[in-house]
This record gives structure tokens, C-alpha cells and sequence, in this order.
């Protein structure tokens, strides 16, 4: 039986191990893609390392997220990225050119090639019938530096599409259907989660009468207005204040510093720590999801645009915040982080981290949903927010 092209260009990219479903691996990368967020690790990897030049066919950085200059801090990173890119031979795309996973798809994709890239987008270019692959700068940089990938075997499936798509039918749609379809093999209802009311107009629209969907409170979004935080103005918001100013009383020489890549190392002891105190009053499953998260998070930092704040007491870790923008006006805070055996370290760092963000143009902070637990309810009710943003549930009714 002929194999699937997946399978076809593993083995000719094969350089480590058998091609077994699930079996680990290494293959080799044509080419590589990073951006403006994610191809600054790789740019400070290649000098750290005292690499000469990119061993790949084609590797690229695009400037394309951090195009909006409202500070210098953008525009120094695309004078890196430039200079590096002359430096190690990499290809540079300037700011204005258009969007990484596009421009990339136009100018370099050739089937049966593979191609790692630092960017959630970066399977696009599997339609043009090579392997695109999306992971870390870390990653993508030692992938550049031709160490090659690692990667479990994958199982593939093949779907086969036949006559035309009606218009307004898009990808996402035979997705969805195909989902459907896997459900139903299974005997399961096809359940989709974390749905936005607009999204849920679009699918009753697309599947009228097909779905049932139910609001889920725990999941809702707590959103805020960036400046209100930031400044914690107003009555109501009076004890936060007050906890942020016996803080500082307290700890006069505390130091409020960015997440940069030297500081993971410290955030991820404070993090298992954290974890090692919860564990002793709490259940290690009620944690695991996001204990795992947040790990996945720290591996991906670059990849994933994220920007954080440390909060330091006496040379120690005491908070720490992190996340990254979802739209041109909000910035989502995934992760905080606190001492508590302090008083004061977690509106500390919800102050410093919403000043931080306040300097930039995301006027909204949303700091997602409060996983149902009564105690993270309270909390974030007590800053009065400016919207909760509804979730939705929706389950495919019976045929």
C-alpha cells in the first residue's frame, strides 16, 4: 500500500528512529519562519551559540505583530531582527510587507518540504503540500541551526472531498462537520466549548435547529478597563489600595521587573513551589490543567507573544504575571502568581502588571474566567468589572 504524503516526507526528512505510529523521532527542517516576537529568541540563540550561518534552505523573519511604534521598543526589535538576519543569513521580511504564514505561503512553501515555524498559523502552508510544523523559538532556532526536529510519529487520517462547496462554505466549516461526523462514530453528542455569543449566532445560522447551547457562568470573562486597574481609583476600589500601600510600606525595596527570558528559570522554581505549598490543603487534580498550562507556556513564552512582570522582595520572586494580547484593544492576563504568606503580593502585581499594560494601546485587561472556585470569584468580583463575557455550551441534538 503507497504511503501518505505525511509519511512520505517524514521518511525522506527521516534522521532518527522508526516510523511508527507514536514512536519518537527527529527529522530534518528545510525551512524555518519567525516573527517579531518569536524570532528575537531565535536571533539571540544564534549569538549566544556563536553560530556562523542558518543551516536551512530558507529561513525567515517576518515583522508583523509588533508593527504599532507607540514606544522604541518595537522598533529596536526590528533593527535586531534586521541586523541578525543580515548577519546569519536569514531571509527579512520589513514591517508593512503583510502577514508571516501568508507571505510565506506565497514566496517560499514547496510540497514536500518541512518547515518549522514560531507561529500558531504556521500549518497554512501545508496546503501548498509540504510539512508545517508550529512550535517555540527556541526550538525553531535550533531547527535553523540544522539539529533537526523531535516529534512523535502522528496518526493520519485521510479525507477525501468530493463535488463543490456551496458559497460561504469554508474550512473551518468541513471542520466542524468532520468533527460531527467523529462524534457520531463514537456515540457521543458533539459538544463545542467556550463559544462567544456572536459565535453562536454564526453557527445557528450555518446549523439551524442542530444545537442546544447553555450559558456557563464558570467560564465567563472578567473584564476591566486597564486604567481602572492601573490606578485603582474610586471607593469601591479602596481596599486595594490599601493592600498595595502596606505592601510598600513593608517591603520599601521592592523591585518590579520584566519577564525576560533569564527570568523564567526563577518564575518556573516560584510556580512548582506554589504548587508543592497548594498541594499540601488540596487535591494535585484540581490543579493539573493548569499546572501543565502554565508549564506548556513557559516553553513556548516567545512562540506565544507573552509578556510578563516579576515581582521581587529582597533579591526573592514574591508574584509574577504574564500574558499577551487577543485583540487590538484587550490584553489577556493567563497567568498570575503569588506569595500567600505575604500581605499585599497579588494586588501588587495586578496594579503593576495593568501600569504596564496602560503604557501600551489594549485598553481592556481581561483576566479570564474564575473556573467556578468560590474563593477566585470573590476575588475578582471585588474589582468591580466592567463586563463578564458570557461563554457558551453547545451540544448537537439528536438526529
Amino acid at each position: 500500500m503507497a504511503e501518505n504524503i505525511v509519511f512520505q516526507i517524514l521518511r525522506s526528512h527521516l534522521m532518527e528512529g522508526e516510523l511508527t505510529p507514536g514512536a519518537p523521532i527527529a527529522i530534518r527542517v528545510d525551512q524555518t519562519l519567525g516573527h517579531d516576537l518569536t524570532g528575537i529568541m531565535a536571533g539571540q540563540t544564534f549569538l549566544a551559540v556563536g553560530a556562523d550561518r542558518v543551516q536551512t534552505e530558507a529561513s525567515v523573519f517576518y515583522c508583523d505583530h509588533n508593527t504599532l511604534c507607540v514606544s522604541g521598543e518595537n522598533a529596536d526589535d526590528h533593527l535586531f531582527l534586521k541586523t541578525a538576519a543580515a548577519r546569519f543569513g536569514v531571509y527579512f521580511s520589513k514591517p508593512g510587507n503583510g502577514i508571516c504564514h501568508f507571505l510565506h505561503c506565497q514566496r517560499f512553501a514547496r510540497p514536500g518540504k518541512v518547515m518549522l515555524g514560531a507561529d500558531s498559523h504556521t500549518p497554512t502552508s501545508g496546503a501548498l503540500g509540504m510539512l508545517a510544523i508550529g512550535s517555540g523559538g527556541l526550538t525553531v532556532a535550533e531547527a535553523a541551526l540544522g539539529q533537526g526536529f523531535r516529534m512523535n510519529v502522528p496518526k493520519v487520517m485521510g479525507v477525501k472531498l468530493v463535488g463543490r462547496m456551496h458559497p460561504g462554505v469554508t474550512a473551518k466549516d468541513i471542520a466542524l462537520e468532520l468533527l460531527r461526523q467523529d462524534a457520531r462514530e463514537r456515540g457521543i453528542p458533539l459538544r463545542l466549548f467556550g463559544l462567544l455569543p456572536e459565535e453562536r449566532d454564526r453557527l445557528e445560522a450555518l446549523c439551524p435547529g442542530r444545537f442546544r447551547f447553555h450559558s456557563v457562568r464558570d467560564s465567563a470573562d472578567y473584564v476591566y478597563e486597564t486604567e481602572q486597574l492601573a490606578q485603582l481609583h474610586g471607593k469601591k476600589l479602596q481596599a486595594k489600595r490599601n493592600h498595595c500601600n502596606r505592601f510598600e510600606a513593608a517591603y520599601p525595596d521592592y523591585r518590579v521587573l520584566p519577564l525576560t527570558a533569564d527570568q523564567l528559570p526563577r518564575c518556573r522554581a516560584f510556580t512548582d513551589e506554589w504548587y508543592r505549598l497548594h498541594f499540601l490543603e488540596n487535591d494535585p487534580a484540581d490543579y493539573a490543567l493548569e499546572q501543565r498550562a502554565i508549564g506548556l507556556a513557559f516553553d513556548h513564552f516567545d512562540a506565544l507573544g507573552m509578556t510578563g512582570l516579576v515581582l521581587e522582595v529582597e533579591g526573592e520572586v514574591v508574584a509574577f504575571a504574564m500574558g499577551n494580547p487577543i485583540r487590538p484593544d484587550m490584553f489577556d492576563v493567563n497567568f498570575e502568581k503569588a506569595r500567600a504568606d505575604m500581605n499585599g503580593p497579588y494586588p501588587m502585581i495586578n496594579r503593576e502588571f495593568a501600569r504596564r499594560i496602560a503604557e501600551t494601546p489594549y485598553r481592556f485587561l481581561n483576566r479570564e474566567d474564575d473556573m467556578g472556585l468560590e474563593g477566585l470569584r470573590r476575588a475578582k468580583e471585588s474589582y468591580i468589572p466592567d463586563l463578564l463575557l458570557e461563554k457558551l455550551l453547545a451540544e448537537e441534538l439528536p438526529a
